[in-house]
């Protein structure tokens, strides 16, 4: 008699410790891939963080998705870029090569003002956490961003013209995220 009952009661405690995390999972629909910053006005990106403490797990989740973000950003402002000097007939010119890599690494290296985690999910349950966060910017934060990397670089190199008409051109070239 006792037997059935245990063996019930094991089976719900192992139900139980492998389906703690799928409610939670399920209501917030995750999106299908780490960046959509295609047709929509808004740049996204994903970060994973996994801890023994939960507030290590959401912090480094959402550096991670701050990371990424400015990842995407930085890819569209090279493609703005590119754009640009084959319009001025020097595809990957030296300025473009050198000033990319400068605004390239102000965007990825600071913290963008703007960014903002929109969403967490994750194993609250038990030891190592595991948690996701989104980190969302708008186009017109995105822009300014951008803005603030381009104008910080090109101190650093003689050719302005070329920063400059990318400053002027900056939303256009950018497009709607």
């Amino acid at each position: 008699m006792r037997l059935p009952i245990l063996l019930f009661l094991a089976g719900i405690v192992v139900w139980c410790a492998f389906t703690s995390c799928a409610p939670r999972m399920a209501a917030d629909r995750w999106p299908g891939q780490p960046l959509q910053a295609v047709a929509s006005p808004r740049l996204e990106g994903l970060g994973t963080g996994k801890a023994t403490d939960p507030s290590l797990a959401r912090d480094l989740a959402d550096s991670r998705a701050c990371r990424n973000l400015a990842t995407a950003l930085e890819a569209r402002v090279r493609v703005a870029m590119t754009h640009l000097d084959s319009l001025r007939g020097m595809p990957n010119g030296p300025t473009q090569r050198g000033l990319g890599e400068g605004v390239g690494n102000l965007l990825r290296n600071t913290n963008l003002v703007g960014c903002r985690i929109e969403r967490r999910l994750g194993c609250h349950s038990k030891p190592p956490f595991s948690l996701q966060s989104v980190a969302v910017m708008d186009s017109a934060e995105a822009v300014e961003a951008a803005r603030a990397a381009v104008e910080s670089a090109r101190a650093y190199f003689p050719d302005t013209a070329f920063a400059d008409t990318l400053l002027s051109r900056m939303p256009s070239l950018l497009g709607k995220l």
